[in-house]
């Protein structure tokens, strides 16, 4: 999704990602130890961020479908995880060859975050 099928766009993400996550113990290598603990939060800060993202645009589903309330919000996170997160995920992970009890662990982790963050979204939506 970042890249959006596009090779460079898929480098680019691959250098942003994998050098936020070493940015760190590279400069602690060239003698530079104050501040290396704060490149080292780089990837956390990225996750937030796309979590961030990905609340934003379930927000604006459920608002758009009407569904403005915590269970509404619950089904909405329910249904974007079995159409696009756990589809994708059985994809990239049989295509990588990995087990698929890594699959289920995945796929049980973001089921919990689709339904907390449509749970949150919808109930902070709702009409008081």
């Amino acid at each position: 999704i970042f890249a959006r099928w596009s090779p460079l766009r898929c480098v680019g993400a691959a250098v942003l990602f994998g050098g936020a996550g070493a940015i760190g113990p590279a400069l602690q290598s060239v003698g530079i130890s104050w501040g290396y603990h704060l490149f080292n939060t780089v990837p956390y800060v990225l996750t937030l961020l796309m979590q961030l993202v990905m609340a934003y645009f379930l927000g604006g589903l459920i608002v758009h479908l009407g569904a403005a309330t915590l269970t509404g919000g619950m089904t909405a996170g329910f249904f974007c995880w079995l159409a696009f997160v756990l589809t994708t995920q059985m994809v990239n992970h049989r295509f990588s060859r990995q087990p698929w009890s890594l699959t289920v662990i995945d796929g049980a982790h973001w089921l919990g975050v689709m339904l907390i963050q449509g749970a949150i979204l919808g109930w902070w939506n709702s009409p008081a």
